[in-house]
């Protein structure tokens, strides 16, 4: 898994990506942890860490990170708690997000609706304000068509 995943709201430019990849997988292999694990998160957060204090040598972010991660004093529960916050921001970003497409999806069931009605009216040829309707309140109005039925 490379580390960008993990960079979040951090910005690195390309160059240092590359290397903090090249340590996250050197720390990775390290370690052990040929494949992915809960532990990829704390080793990235590690490297980005060190990075951000501006180490950009791949070998020392290595060492340092190894250090750090096997430091008794390793503050993993407050770095799990900063993911969480992470996380539950990114749920109400997608939250939101779905909220939006659930209000268009109203917005064009109510245009469906009209131009159908507009069509149950047999009219020869449908008005030509069909095609410009525009949203008022959330909902498509006709202006003024009714049916003499």
């Amino acid at each position: 898994m490379p580390i960008t995943s993990f960079l979040g709201r951090e910005r690195f430019d390309p160059e240092t990506k590359r290397i903090l990849g090249v340590a996250f997988e050197m720390t990775r292999a390290a370690i052990a942890r040929p494949m992915e694990d809960a532990t990829d998160g704390i080793i990235a957060k590690c490297i980005i860490e060190l990075a951000k204090s501006g180490e950009r040598n791949p070998d020392r972010l290595c060492e340092k990170a190894l250090t750090i991660l096997k430091s008794p004093r390793i503050d993993v529960i407050g770095w799990l708690r900063t993911d969480q916050r992470y996380i539950s921001a990114s749920i109400d970003r997608i939250s939101k997000s779905a909220n939006s497409l659930v209000k268009m999806q109203q917005r064009i069931s109510a245009s469906v609706a009209l131009i159908e009605r507009a069509r149950s009216l047999k009219l020869p040829t449908l008005p030509k304000w069909i095609d410009t309707l525009p949203p008022q309140n959330g909902t498509f109005e006709s202006k003024g068509t009714e049916s003499n039925d």
